[in-house]
């Protein structure tokens, strides 16, 4: 008997990606891939994550076989990645650069030339709130009153910005490894980036140990920045958090007065 191989992509069983078309150049195309809890009843919370290329089939990964595992003690969570239409590194990279610096800057950790310039994740959060949420929203069964927004590095620059800055219609943060160097430490500064007002909200916020090591000199966002009076949030290292937890550079439970 002979042996023969065939090659197919390998794709999350359940998931499906839209590509969305926003503009007429080739930096106004993203992909969106979306991730439902298999074997559960919608509407479910959905996480918009940010940086999808690297990081939307671990995450939805992950979301399955934690609540395959939990044994009904988590909540389903839908996962939305969200990434530039692209495979070229050199567009990845000038593209998200574009997508996910509040500001407009440049610093010498930018590992390409943003040649697409910065400042733009304004504008990619009105793409998500305006049209990347609702299509999701009506196309799948999503709670558009709960939703989380995540990223790390420049995709937790955002996320952090939006919660500080631009927090409305999200209830959930979560973001690893923040790039809060960006602009001199915008977010680290309360005069230059003061916490906007919102309702109720829970973060996650990570950290590496070796990030504000002096070989890199990378600012995290410390205990004094993160215990500041941000309205009714919860800091916690778990997701859902729990509002009795609290870990190294995060404060549980702290409210505005």
């Amino acid at each position: 008997m002979g042996v023969s191989w065939t090659a197919g992509p390998a794709e999350m069983p359940g998931a499906v990606r839209y590509t969305l078309a926003a503009g007429d150049g080739p930096a106004d195309r993203w992909h969106v891939s979306v991730a439902l809890p298999s074997g559960a009843a919608g509407p479910f919370l959905v996480l918009y994550l940010l940086d999808g290329f690297r990081t939307f089939l671990s995450t939805a990964q992950i979301a399955q076989t934690t609540l395959a595992y939990s044994l009904g003690q988590l909540r389903p969570v839908a996962v939305v990645g969200i990434s530039p239409a692209t495979d070229d590194p050199g567009r990845l990279s000038a593209q998200r650069v574009r997508d996910l610096t509040p500001t407009s800057a440049t610093s010498r950790y930018l590992f390409r030339e943003p040649v697409y310039g910065t400042g733009g994740a304004g504008a990619m959060l009105d793409l998500i709130r305006q049209v990347i949420a609702p299509h999701a929203e009506s196309a799948h069964p999503l709670d558009p009153t709960d939703r989380g927004l995540a990223g790390f590095s420049l995709g937790g620059l955002m996320t952090c910005w939006t919660l500080v800055r631009r927090p409305e219609g999200f209830r959930r943060f979560l973001a690893v490894s923040p790039s809060l160097w960006w602009d001199g430490g915008l977010l680290l500064d309360p005069l230059r980036a003061p916490f906007a007002d919102h309702g109720t909200g829970d973060v996650y916020l990570a950290v590496g140990e070796r990030e504000n090591s002096p070989d890199r000199s990378w600012p995290v966002m410390t205990e004094t920045r993160c215990a500041r009076p941000c309205p009714t949030s919860t800091w916690s290292p778990t997701w859902p958090p729990s509002p009795n937890d609290c870990g190294p550079g995060r404060s549980s439970t702290s409210t505005a007065k």
